[in-house]
């Protein structure tokens, strides 16, 4: 997906999703990052970037429906070997986030990436990089072909 334009795909496939519930379907799973919720979610998620889209103007509107989008489509945290992990975020045109385990726990973890995540969406990726001093990867360990290969590459967040 075009990285200007994720966050209306995502949200547009959300909507899909609420539709498919209309239609009589039980069940969804967003397959790039394995999420699956129960239908309540779903449609709490779609309601809240269709609430976004309409009652925020510019990047407000923008905010509020990547933030529902991520909450629908992106995993998080994953535990690996050293970090907890976000898988999905490329649907809404940001770089994975990847947080050292030595930093803490899961939840302190989500916090962060969270916080990360806001605040690139806020501000864009390059000034939340120099502002917090870190990185941008392009090592990953999906292949350029994986639907969970992120092509914004990853933030990693030491210890």
């Amino acid at each position: 997906m075009d990285q200007q334009k994720a966050t209306a795909y995502s949200a547009a496939a959300l909507q899909i999703v609420d539709e498919m519930f209309d239609a009589g379907a039980i069940a969804a799973k967003g397959e790039s990052a394995g999420v699956a919720h129960g239908i309540a979610r779903w449609r709490s998620l779609a309601d809240q970037a269709r609430k976004g889209a309409k009652t925020s103007q510019g990047l407000n509107m923008t905010l509020a429906v990547a933030k529902a989008c991520r909450l629908a489509l992106a995993k998080r945290p994953l535990g690996g070997d050293r970090y907890y992990e976000t898988v999905g975020y490329h649907l809404v045109g940001l770089p994975e986030v990847y947080v050292a385990k030595s930093r803490g726990n899961e939840w302190s973890a989500v916090m962060l990436m969270e916080e990360i995540a806001n605040a690139m969406a806020e501000h864009g990726v390059e000034a939340m990089l120099r502002d917090r001093k870190l990185t941008l990867s392009r090592e990953q360990d999906y292949a350029e072909d994986d639907f969970k290969f992120n092509p914004y590459g990853i933030v990693r967040i030491e210890a």
